[in-house]
């Protein structure tokens, strides 16, 4: 599959990966990594659809056994520290440029 057609997939994976250390940097006393599951998810049964190129809505809790999606094992709270940082700078620039804008 080109590139561009996986990119949707990679952004979803991306948001994962960034959400549970962002949640371990900001409210670690919600995030209950003990009780988390590998992330494990149930292949689609047609060979095509494998590669993460195609897409089709699955009840959720038959396709992933536990629940999540990805290992959470791998997220940290330094993780969501590093990414709170660039996130919390990105959106003050574009506030900053927004108010420097001529107003009509």
């Amino acid at each position: 599959l080109p590139t561009a057609a996986l990119a949707p997939m990679k952004k979803v994976a991306e948001s994962l990966r960034r959400y549970r250390p962002l949640m371990l940097h900001l409210r670690p006393e919600l995030v209950t990594l003990g009780v988390a599951g590998p992330g494990d998810r149930l292949p689609f049964g047609l060979a095509a659809m494998q590669p993460c190129g195609a897409w089709t809505p699955r009840p959720w809790s038959r396709v992933h056994p536990d629940t999540g999606s990805g290992n959470p094992h791998a997220a940290t709270a330094e993780k969501g520290a590093a990414y709170f940082k660039l996130i919390t700078e990105a959106l003050a620039a574009l506030v900053v440029e927004c108010g420097s804008q001529p107003r009509p």
